[in-house]
């Protein structure tokens, strides 16, 4: 039971790890969009 206890954390762990950076690089390419169209809007 531990064991499997434990390995359910694990995983939450990582899923939460990896959405995490996922949305770090989705708030990144928004950012670089968001720079590339104001650039567009006061040109």
């Amino acid at each position: 039971m531990c064991g499997i206890l434990n390995y359910a954390k694990k995983c939450q762990y990582l899923k939460r790890n990896t959405y995490r950076k996922f949305n770090l690089l989705v708030d990144i390419l928004n950012h670089k969009l968001y720079k590339k169209t104001a650039l567009f809007a006061t040109t």
